[in-house]
């Protein structure tokens, strides 16, 4: 390996790192989403938090404008259909851009 490609990689390399730790420091540090039990007893049903309460209400108005079945769960988590898995990660990317360009 020669020593400008050597130097090219290690480059490359340290600009991904920095890259990474300035998505680390945006807005998505104050967004929690961790998988929680559902409350019902369906096997097929998920649920995840988000602490941010503006990201949370996005979410929330989107399901409901886009007719996603949706529920809000006691322990303040959203519960969905796995089956839906997809468009609840469309929706919440845009609700965190949304959150982001008001911010």
């Amino acid at each position: 390996m020669s020593i400008k490609r050597a130097l090219l990689l290690s480059c490359l390399s340290l600009l991904l790192m920095q890259c990474h730790a300035e998505v680390t420091d945006s807005a998505e540090s104050e967004v929690d989403v961790a998988p929680a039990i559902a409350e019902s007893t369906d096997p097929l049903a998920a649920s995840f938090r988000v602490r941010n309460r503006e990201i949370r209400d996005d979410i929330i108005a989107e399901l409901g404008k886009r007719g996603i079945p949706h529920r809000l769960n006691d322990d303040g988590s959203i519960g969905y259909r796995l089956a839906d898995g997809e468009i609840i990660d469309t929706v919440y990317y845009f609700a965190v851009g949304l959150y982001a360009a008001r911010n």
